[in-house]
C-alpha cells in the first residue's frame, strides 16, 4: 500500500465509490485497488472492517442498563463506587454498582458479560469466584451477579428484596 497521485480521469475510491479528481492524493492497494484519503486503509484493514459489530452486550452496557431501571424504581445505586480495602493491602477497588439505603451501601452488583457457554457455569460462577468472595469478606455485604442482559430482571427483584 502506497501513496499516489491520481493520473487518470474516472478513477474511484473501492470503498466509497468517491470520483477522484486528477492530482489528487489517493492510496493504491495492489493493482486496481485505489482509496480516497478518507477511506484509506490502516494496517490493510478496510473502513467497513475496522469496527466489527459486538457480538454479545458489553459489562458497560450491562451495568448501564440496570442502573437505569434501578433508578426507575426510586432505588438509590451507584456505578463504580471506589471502596476501601485493607485486607488487599490498603488498595481501592472499583465495584460495578452498589445499593444504598440511607447513604450506606446495603448490597454489591458485579456485572459480566457472559458468553452462552460461559454461562452455563453461572450456578457455581455466584457463589465461588474469587472476586465474589473477596467482596462479601472484605465488606460484608450481600454480592449478587449480573451475567448477562437477561439477569437484569432477576436482579432487581433480588434488590427490592433487600
Amino acid at each position: 500500500m502506497r501513496t499516489i497521485t491520481v493520473k487518470y480521469q474516472n478513477e474511484c475510491c473501492l470503498e466509497c465509490g468517491k470520483t477522484l479528481a486528477v492530482g489528487e492524493l489517493a492510496t493504491r492497494e495492489k493493482k486496481d485497488r485505489i482509496f480516497c484519503p478518507e477511506c484509506k486503509p490502516i494496517n490493510n484493514c478496510p473502513v467497513k472492517d475496522r469496527i466489527k459489530y459486538p457480538e454479545r452486550h458489553s459489562e458497560a452496557e450491562i451495568e448501564a442498563l440496570l442502573w437505569h431501571q434501578l433508578q426507575q424504581k426510586g432505588i438509590d445505586a451507584r456505578l463504580q463506587v471506589t471502596a476501601y480495602s485493607s485486607k488487599s493491602g490498603g488498595n481501592n477497588n472499583k465495584l460495578d454498582l452498589v445499593v444504598f439505603k440511607n447513604k450506606a451501601a446495603i448490597c454489591i452488583v458485579e456485572c459480566k458479560s457472559w458468553s452462552d457457554s460461559y454461562y452455563r457455569v453461572y450456578p457455581y460462577r455466584r457463589n465461588n469466584s474469587k472476586q465474589i468472595v473477596k467482596y462479601r469478606e472484605t465488606y460484608n455485604l450481600p454480592v449478587l451477579l449480573c451475567g448477562r442482559m437477561d439477569d437484569i430482571p432477576k436482579t432487581i427483584e433480588d434488590v427490592l428484596l433487600m
